[in-house]
């Protein structure tokens, strides 16, 4: 996502969050957090690994990719804070993964909302959003693995 524009400077850039590098970082930024959430941008554009040049978006099966990683950037976030790398994760289910469109649209500005629901130490479930200009595009609920950050210490 080299030629976006970030909204808020606020918040590292999103590559300093995510435990994943390019061309697999599909989020642009983290632009909210908080002990329950957080909202992080995605500009869709022909740089991303999954446009379709000839439909002119990204698929929105991706959406729940995008989700993920906003729960991995609100984690990076907490470890960013105490000075240590991104967390490691992985998504290990999704329930009624909804699209209401059948891609995103080369140009827009997504919106993706992650909102925790369960706090199980290490498992966790979350619900996730996508919207662009308050119209939802998909929704799901999560469960994700997000390893504990390892510190200097131990």
């Amino acid at each position: 996502m080299a030629n976006a524009q970030k909204l808020f400077s606020t918040f590292p850039d999103i590559d300093q969050l995510l435990p994943h590098e390019a061309p697999m970082v599909m989020l642009d930024g983290l632009v909210a957090v908080s002990d329950k959430g957080a909202t992080c941008e995605a500009f869709v554009g022909s740089d991303n690994l999954y446009f379709d040049a000839t439909q002119q978006h990204i698929p929105a099966w991706i959406g729940l990719e995008m989700m993920a990683q906003a729960v991995a950037a609100k984690a990076g976030y907490r470890s960013w804070l105490e000075g240590l790398p991104p967390s490691q994760g992985m998504l290990l289910g999704t329930r009624r993964y909804t699209t209401y469109c059948t891609g995103f649209k080369q140009g827009s500005r997504l919106e993706v909302l992650v909102s925790e629901q369960a706090d199980l130490g290490e498992m966790v479930r979350y619900s996730g959003k996508i919207s662009c200009n308050g119209k939802l595009l998909a929704e799901c609920g999560m469960n994700l693995f997000i390893q504990q950050p390892l510190s200097d210490t131990n």
